[in-house]
């Protein structure tokens, strides 16, 4: 199994995620999973599931602040709501409140 591990800490790692997407893009893997820490506006989600649809996608959010945020502003949620994405939110040391949803 191959997992792609993906943080997303600025504008300079989002460049780097999409020119590494772009040589992954190459080598499609239908058993590969895609892990994300912090989900953000869910723009790379999204841009995930485009490109690799038959892959599962593990997204924590440790802020339960922004995931509302996201929930409320976003307008198009059918990419997270899909049997491949997987999203927990909350901080590790709240293991209790941990959710999941899918």
């Amino acid at each position: 199994m191959v997992i792609h591990t993906i943080l997303i800490a600025s504008i300079a790692w989002i460049m780097s995620v999409s020119i590494y997407l772009g040589q992954v893009r190459q080598k499609k893997n239908p058993f590969a999973v895609f892990i994300i820490f912090g989900l953000g506006n869910g723009m790379l989600v999204r841009k995930i599931r485009e490109r690799f649809p038959d892959n599962y996608i593990y997204v924590h959010e440790p802020s339960e602040k922004i995931f509302h945020k996201f929930m409320e502003t976003v307008e198009d949620i059918d990419f997270i709501i899909d049997e491949h994405v997987v999203i927990t939110v909350g901080e590790k040391n709240k293991r209790s409140q941990n959710r999941s949803i899918a």
